[in-house]
């Protein structure tokens, strides 16, 4: 895997810097700094060093590109696995996404991480009439309307406002809001459209959008409608 290349990648530069200070200083003790050939030799090792730096710095961004383009851009790639394992490694991603980004894509990505975070989306998640609107509701929905302003195609993007506006009890956009996310190949927006039509949850029962909702999820690798629709389940 890219991402254990990277770990032992991190591990041997750590360990390459201790080797190589420890050298150089033995060095310049053994043979004195005073003296000019001291300090030739002494010299001779930070050039090498510094050499082998910017050999391991391009290695490192080759490796971080690789993540990127493979893992990072995927919809089902996670951070935090990354947070478990090193911490080295994902403060060091983080950084080369966001100096590998324009100033509005780094505007759009802390937009959209607003609307996440302030949702606080958890499974099992149902679209269904509230009792109350939640707390910062409306907050939330102003969130994830900057965000889905900024970036009218993002399926999930839409998805969180979808939530966002249940919570707000705004019913009529909340399922507007899902089917434009489940047009936009969404297979939990479309997974959850196909839940509601099979339940009749703030929308009326429908056999035939149901079947519908769930093929398209289970098209795009929704393990959970093929499950529900295998077992009958709802």
């Amino acid at each position: 895997m890219i991402k254990n290349d990277l770990q032992n990648f991190l591990k041997k530069k750590r360990m390459m810097k201790k080797e190589v200070s420890s050298i150089a200083i033995s060095t310049a003790v053994s043979i004195g700094v005073a003296c000019v050939s001291g300090a030739f030799v002494l010299g001779k090792f930070i050039a090498q060093y510094e050499y082998m730096e910017q050999q391991q710095e391009k290695q490192k961004k080759s490796l971080i590109s690789k993540i990127v383009e493979t893992e990072i851009l995927s919809e089902e790639f996670s951070i935090p696995e990354y947070n478990k394992k090193d911490k080295e490694i994902n403060k060091t991603i983080q950084k080369y996404i966001r100096d590998n980004r324009t100033e509005s894509e780094n505007k759009l990505e802390d937009t959209n991480q607003k609307c996440y975070e302030g949702i606080d989306y958890k499974e099992p998640y149902i679209f269904e009439e509230k009792q109350v609107r939640a707390k910062n509701s409306e907050k939330m929905v102003n969130l994830c309307q900057k965000a889905v302003l900024l970036d009218p195609s993002n399926s999930k993007t839409l998805f969180y406002l979808a939530v966002a506006y249940n919570k707000n009890r705004d019913y009529t956009r909340a399922i507007e809001s899902l089917e434009e996310s489940a047009n936009l190949e969404n297979r939990i927006a479309q997974r959850k459209l196909g839940i509601m039509y099979r339940t009749g949850s703030l929308v009326e029962k429908n056999t035939e959008k149901y079947s519908h909702y769930f093929s398209l999820a289970s098209a795009n690798g929704d393990k959970a409608s093929k499950i529900i629709q295998y077992h009958n389940y709802y």
